[in-house]
């Protein structure tokens, strides 16, 4: 009589078409829905960025389904871009979800 061994088992996602759906569900589980500002939220965020002055500011953020919080200084505001700029990284003033300074 032979052992069959590991042959007789196969991973739960061994199937292709299984892990595709696996990932998928990864993804959507992980995905937040763009935020919606009020018009009283978006005003105290351009009154904010109107009055920076080189403070350490948190940025919350919406990029690519999720939400990404930045910790720095902005080095640079750009209104013709409608974007700034925190420690090299560039964000577009429209994603952002909330926005605190130290």
């Amino acid at each position: 009589m032979s052992d069959r061994g590991m042959k007789k088992w196969l991973p739960f996602n061994s199937l292709v078409e299984q892990k595709q759906y696996l990932r998928q569900m990864k993804q959507d589980i992980n995905k937040a829905e763009p935020p919606l500002l009020s018009e009283d939220q978006a005003e105290d965020i351009n009154n904010i960025l109107c009055n920076y002055h080189g403070e350490v500011a948190e940025v919350h953020f919406y990029k690519k389904n999720k939400i990404f919080s930045v910790m720095g200084k902005i080095t640079k505001i750009d209104q013709n871009a409608h974007c700034i700029v925190v420690d090299n990284m560039l964000i577009n003033v429209s994603t952002i979800t909330f926005l605190k300074i130290f």
